[in-house]
C-alpha cells in the first residue's frame, strides 16, 4: 500500500518526505499501491492500482503525478494502454545498457537501468559514462538505498560515488 502502512513499510518515505522533496523540485512517481503483476489483472483491477496511486500521490504531494514504474517492469499492450491514458511517461526493468542506444518506441516504454547489492560502484558509473558519451538520457532503478543493503538495495555510499 502507499507510505508507511505496516512494519515492512516504515523503511519508506512518509507523506510528510513526499512533500519535502517535491517543495525541493524532485518529481515522484507512481508504482501503483500493491504492485502487483499489472499484466495479471483485470481491466478494472488495473485501472483502479493506476488511478489510486497517482491520485493518491497527487492529494499528498499537491501537484501532479505524471510517471509511471511498472511493478517488476511488467508491460504488455493492455498495461500500456492503460498507462497511456493516464501518464505521460511509464518505465519498465532493464539490466541491459544498450537498451538506452536508441530512443524507445514510445514513452510508456522507457526502460530503467536496475541497481542492486550485486551492481558495482564501477559498474553503475559505466551506466553514466555510457549516457554522456551517447548524449541520452539512462534512468537508475533503485528498490532502497540503506546502510545494511538487503539483495534487491544499494549502499548509500556507492550513490555517493556515482555522484562524485
Amino acid at each position: 500500500g502507499l507510505l508507511r502502512q505496516g512494519a515492512f513499510w516504515t523503511a519508506y518515505l512518509s507523506a510528510a518526505d513526499l512533500v519535502n522533496f517535491t517543495d525541493r523540485g524532485h518529481e515522484i512517481g507512481s508504482m501503483t499501491v500493491d504492485q502487483p503483476d499489472l499484466t495479471t489483472l483485470s481491466a478494472s483491477a488495473l485501472a483502479a492500482e493506476l488511478s489510486n496511486s497517482q491520485t493518491g500521490l497527487a492529494n499528498i504531494t499537491g501537484k501532479p503525478v505524471t510517471d509511471l514504474a511498472y511493478p517488476y517492469g511488467a508491460v504488455n499492450a493492455n498495461v500500456a494502454s492503460a498507462a497511456t491514458a493516464r501518464y505521460v511517461s511509464a518505465r519498465s526493468l532493464s539490466f541491459n545498457i544498450n537498451d538506452f542506444a536508441l530512443p524507445p518506441a514510445d514513452l510508456v516504454h522507457v526502460p530503467g537501468l536496475l541497481v542492486q547489492n550485486g551492481t558495482s560502484l564501477a559498474t553503475a558509473k559505466t551506466f553514466v559514462d555510457f549516457a554522456i558519451d551517447q548524449n541520452t538520457s539512462v534512468t537508475l532503478t533503485f528498490e532502497r538505498i540503506i546502510n545494511s543493503p538487503g539483495t534487491d538495495d544499494w549502499n548509500p555510499s556507492n550513490l555517493d560515488g556515482v555522484a562524485a
